[in-house]
């Protein structure tokens, strides 16, 4: 169980970024909905790609 916090806590922060994007126009309703009603596969989905953009990122030269 404490081995998978760092993983755990990580998919909280990227759903978080997510449900708080355009925040000054966001409902307190939309964002209990972004939070709450998104599964769990779309959420581990998009801060996989957010791994691969950093990956993809990191690993240019500059």
């Amino acid at each position: 169980m404490v081995d998978d916090f760092p993983k755990v806590s990580a998919l909280v922060r990227s759903q978080l970024k997510f449900a708080l994007r355009d925040e000054a126009i966001k409902q307190l309703y939309e964002f209990e909905k972004d939070m709450l009603e998104v599964e769990y596969k779309v959420i581990r989905d998009r801060k996989l790609k957010e791994l691969e953009l950093d990956d993809d990122l990191l690993s240019k030269p500059q």
